[in-house]
């Protein structure tokens, strides 16, 4: 811990240092540092700060601000949500065009995720087949049933899911004007 709190010390000095040489006054004066302080840091040596920085008083008092916490809780759960329906579409037989047009991953990304859930990144990468006119019927009662206002991957993954059809053709599809 003492460790640490020489790092912020030195961090902190260098800091201010670096305001006073660059010009930035308003930052020094956010900070709360006086104009005689600042004068008597910029006068010292790069040892004699690395020196100053080794006393143990700490120069920093740590105080959590936990006002954004349950914006970042709630940012977490939506992309932990939004990845877990990424990789079921890539487990379902999604190719790198449906998903780089569902969320913008690039190939590279796509295939470290196809890789790491066991699935070649290459599969389903023809023409998919055209659907039935019984699986047609179904997707659109389906499609019809989904909140339009929901993000396009959303949509995508629930009518997906709840036609039980490979994504291929259902974005052939959709992509052909079928919704």
């Amino acid at each position: 811990m003492e460790q640490i709190m020489q790092s912020m010390n030195y961090l902190i000095i260098d800091y201010l240092c670096s305001a006073y040489a660059e010009g930035r006054h308003h930052d020094l004066k956010r900070m709360g540092v006086e104009p005689e302080t600042v004068r008597m840091l910029s006068q010292l040596s790069l040892n004699q700060v690395a020196a100053l920085s080794r006393f143990r008083a700490p120069l920093f008092r740590l105080q959590p601000d936990l006002t954004n916490l349950p914006y970042l809780v709630s940012h977490f759960e939506r992309e932990t949500s939004k990845d877990e329906k990424l990789h079921d579409l890539i487990l379902r037989g999604a190719n790198f065009t449906i998903i780089n047009a569902l969320n913008g991953l690039s190939r590279t990304e796509f295939n470290l995720i196809a890789r790491s859930l066991g699935v070649d990144p290459r599969q389903n990468t023809g023409k998919p087949r055209n659907l039935t006119d019984e699986e047609i019927e179904r997707h659109i009662e389906v499609w019809a049933s989904i909140d339009k206002s929901l993000d396009p991957l959303e949509q995508f993954w629930l009518l997906v899911t709840q036609t039980n059809l490979p994504p291929g053709p259902v974005w052939r599809w959709l992509q052909s004007g079928g919704a």
